[in-house]
């Protein structure tokens, strides 16, 4: 699931970094949306990537930090390693979804199938 705040995320980087405290109300936001992705409950998943795109946009010019602190490159990691999780979690509900959709095509196609092989022609 490649999400805005992610793509937000990268535009930050280009320009400056994100400040220590707005990465741990990262961390935290996204730490929930691995749990409302793991429950798939995927409209709360959304609501709190749009909780992190507020995050990032209360970043201004004079919030940023440098690069070179431990715990912001830790904290960073943390938060990519979640959004592949939930990327893992949202890819593999989309295929279900995709699998399910065919076998119910599929199955309407063989009940129609069979309703007109079992109906008289009437021609």
């Amino acid at each position: 699931m490649g999400t805005n705040c992610t793509k937000r995320v990268k535009e930050l980087n280009v320009q400056a970094t994100v400040d220590l405290h707005s990465l741990n109300q990262l961390q935290s936001v996204s730490a929930e949306m691995l749990a409302f992705a793991e429950l798939g409950d995927w409209d709360a998943v959304l609501a709190c990537d749009n909780k992190r795109l507020q995050i990032l946009n209360k970043q201004t010019d004079n919030s940023f930090e440098g690069t070179s602190d431990p715990s912001r490159k830790s904290t960073i990691g943390r938060i990519l390693k979640l959004d592949h999780k939930i990327k893992e979690l949202a890819s593999n509900q989309r295929q279900l979804a995709m699998d399910e959709e065919i076998r119910r095509q599929a199955q309407v196609a063989a009940q129609t199938s069979y309703k007109q092989a079992l109906t008289p022609d009437t021609g």
